[in-house]
């Protein structure tokens, strides 16, 4: 997210690109990283609790600089996304989309 608040917006051929890249940049940011869960707070519209997973489903613990480019990669990709829902990214597939909530599942 730029200093603004806003998700930048970008032509569809640098979306395809930022999305067809996107395993790649995240794993090399985190490389055990299996899935990213993302949870808009009710009290504040720029502040997100990020967590990421493992293969073992297992939360990993990282800097705040490294969720924040993580967050920053997902919108720079899927700026079309309801960042006002919960949406969860699988590198499996590079899957993005609503989370489903653990009840459901």
């Amino acid at each position: 997210m730029n200093p603004t608040g806003r998700i930048r917006r970008s032509s569809a051929g640098s979306r395809r690109h930022h999305v067809a890249y996107l395993p790649f940049k995240i794993r090399a940011l985190v490389p055990e990283v299996d899935s990213i869960l993302i949870i808009p707070l009710p009290d504040a519209d720029t502040i997100r609790d990020v967590t990421v997973y493992d293969s073992d489903d297992r939360a990993l613990t990282l800097q705040p600089e490294v969720v924040a480019h993580l967050l920053g990669l997902l919108q720079t990709a899927h700026p079309e996304a309801d960042w006002g829902q919960p949406l969860r990214w699988q590198v499996d597939g590079n899957r993005f989309g609503p989370a489903i909530p653990a009840d459901a599942a």
